[in-house]
């Protein structure tokens, strides 16, 4: 995959369960630059859109019952300022920096039959980005949750992305960012008696590829 690039901007992988996948991997790894033998991971919703000529990066996915489907930023109306992988510049803080555009993408997907039956799960409800936040669902296990699973259904459309724990944004700037707008979400709590099981198949994918 390439960024700023019409044609491979854009990769599709069909994973053939043939149902909504329980878990979705993404991973890039660069293909040009002084360091190619590292991976990220794809993320679930862009940092912001493409109205600033600042740079910012991630292969974007989201997901249906037939297929993984993979987003490089490509200038839309805005700078073509994004990339696949970008770590952040002299700014930012941390143990490697990278910018990069050129990139190998890796699928993996987990069905329902890999994972233990969820001991909560609730069904696709509505919520929307004007209602009050955050929105707190009790799953009234007792316990802390040892693994969870949001999924957000993207409007009218099978297609699914996940869940984020963060949020990254330019204050004061009137740009567009987060993770949903408008969209249904799917919350499954699970609570694993031996972790070991769970890593276990974690480790068996149904589908791994490297492109």
């Amino acid at each position: 995959m390439r960024s700023q690039d019409n044609s491979l901007s854009y990769h599709v992988w069909n994973h053939n369960l043939n149902d909504l996948p329980i878990r979705v991997d993404v991973q890039v790894k660069p293909q040009t630059g002084s360091d190619t033998g590292y991976f990220f991971p794809g993320i679930a919703a862009a940092q912001r859109d493409d109205s600033m000529a600042l740079p910012y990066g991630g292969i974007v996915y989201k997901y249906n019952k037939d297929s993984v489907m993979l987003y490089a930023p490509n200038k839309h109306s805005g700078k073509p300022s994004g990339n696949a992988i970008y770590t952040g510049g002299a700014e930012w803080n941390g143990p490697k920096q990278q910018t990069e555009s050129n990139v190998l993408s890796r699928v993996r997907v987990w069905g329902e039959q890999h994972f233990p039956t969820p001991d909560f799960n609730t069904s696709w409800t509505s919520i929307k980005i004007a209602e009050p936040s955050p929105r707190e669902i009790s799953h009234g296990l007792g316990v802390q949750p040892e693994y969870v699973v949001l999924q957000i259904k993207l409007g009218s459309t099978e297609d699914v992305a996940d869940g984020i724990g963060s949020l990254f944004t330019i204050p004061d700037v009137g740009e567009h960012s987060g993770n949903v707008q408008v969209g249904q979400y799917k919350y499954l709590l699970e609570i694993i008696e031996n972790k070991n099981n769970i890593i276990q198949k974690l480790n068996l994918p149904s589908s791994s590829k490297l492109n």
